[in-house]
C-alpha cells in the first residue's frame, strides 16, 4: 500500500454512521463551547442528543434510538413514553480503554400546563420512572482466578520466675487460603432521585464497568431503554438532561475534570419530549 493510499485510509472515520459525541480531551479551546443545541425556535425528541461534533477523539456518541406515546395499559389511563437511547464509545485516535461509564438522564416538565398560572410550581408535573432496561446486571467476559491469602501466627510460652530467671520461646506458623475469584464485565441500570426527595425516581443512572483484571474494556455499543409515566391527562412537554462521565485514564480523566473546573465543558440542551396526540388529517 503505498503513503497516499494509507493516510487515506487513516482519514476515514469508522463511526461517520455517528453524528455526534462527547470528546474527554480538548484539543483546542476555541471550539470546545462548541455543544449540540436545540434548532432556533425550539425542537422536539432531537436525535443527536449529547455532545461535541468533532472527529477522532476519544468519546461516548449517542442518539435518541426510539420514542413511543402512549398510556401504561392494563386499566389505567395514565400517559407514559417509552424511550430508547443507542451509545457508542469510540476510543479515538490513541485507542483508549474505557474502564467505566456512566449515564445519567433527569427528566423534568418543560413549558406551561392549562390552568397554571406563570412561574408556578411545576415539580408535580416531573415524569416518573417506571422501568428500565437494562436493569438488573447483564455480565459478560467471565474469567476465573485464584488468590492466595497468607495469614501467619505466633505463640510464646513464659517459663521460668521473672525477674530472676525467664525464658519465652516463640511457635510461628503461617496459614495459607486459596480463594476462587471469577472477574466481569457489566452493564446494569436503576431508577435514581434527582434533586427530588418524594414521590418517584425522576431519573435513571446507567453503568458499565469493565473486567479490570482481565482489562477488558466495558462493551463498544449499548442500548438502553426507559419508560416513564405522567399524571393522567397530562400532555404538556417533558425534557430529559444527559450526563456522562467515564474512567479512561488517569491523565484522560483529569485532563476533563480540569476542562469541567473551568467551564470549558458547557452544558448540552436538554433533549425535549412532545406528547400531545396529533389529530388525523384524515
Amino acid at each position: 500500500m503505498s503513503d497516499s493510499e494509507d493516510l487515506k485510509q487513516q482519514e476515514v472515520d469508522e463511526y461517520a454512521d455517528w453524528d455526534l459525541f462527547i470528546p474527554l480531551v480538548a484539543d483546542d479551546a476555541d471550539s470546545a463551547g462548541f455543544r449540540i443545541k436545540d434548532a432556533p425556535g425550539g425542537e422536539s425528541e432531537r436525535v443527536f442528543i449529547t455532545g461535541y461534533d468533532r472527529r477522532n477523539a476519544t468519546a461516548v456518541r449517542g442518539r435518541l434510538f426510539h420514542v413511543v406515546h402512549g398510556v401504561i395499559g392494563n386499566g389505567s389511563n395514565k400517559p407514559a413514553t417509552l424511550i430508547v437511547f443507542e451509545w457508542l464509545f469510540v476510543p479515538g485516535r490513541l485507542g483508549h480503554r474505557f474502564r467505566e461509564v456512566n449515564i445519567d438522564v433527569t427528566f423534568a416538565p418543560r413549558g406551561s400546563r392549562p390552568g397554571r398560572m406563570p412561574g408556578a410550581d411545576m415539580s408535580g408535573y416531573t415524569p416518573e420512572v417506571k422501568a428500565v432496561a437494562p436493569n438488573v446486571p447483564i455480565k459478560s467476559y467471565f474469567a476465573s482466578r485464584d488468590v492466595t491469602k497468607e495469614t501467619g501466627k505466633k505463640a510464646g510460652l513464659t517459663l521460668g520466675y521473672a525477674p530472676y530467671a525467664s525464658f519465652s520461646p516463640e511457635v510461628s506458623g503461617k496459614t495459607t487460603e486459596v480463594t476462587a475469584r471469577t472477574d466481569y464485565r457489566f452493564v446494569a441500570g436503576y431508577p435514581a432521585f434527582v434533586n427530588k426527595t418524594w414521590g418517584e425516581p425522576n431519573s435513571v443512572h446507567w453503568t458499565l464497568q469493565e473486567n479490570s483484571s482481565q482489562e477488558s474494556g466495558t462493551p463498544h455499543l449499548l442500548r438502553t431503554a426507559v419508560l416513564v409515566q405522567r399524571q393522567a391527562g397530562d400532555y404538556g412537554m417533558f425534557s430529559a438532561a444527559i450526563d456522562t462521565s467515564v474512567n479512561v485514564s488517569v491523565l484522560v480523566d483529569a485532563a476533563e475534570a480540569l476542562r469541567k473546573l473551568v467551564k470549558l465543558v458547557p452544558n448540552d440542551d436538554p433533549v425535549s419530549f412532545d406528547p400531545k396526540p396529533v389529530k388525523d388529517d384524515q
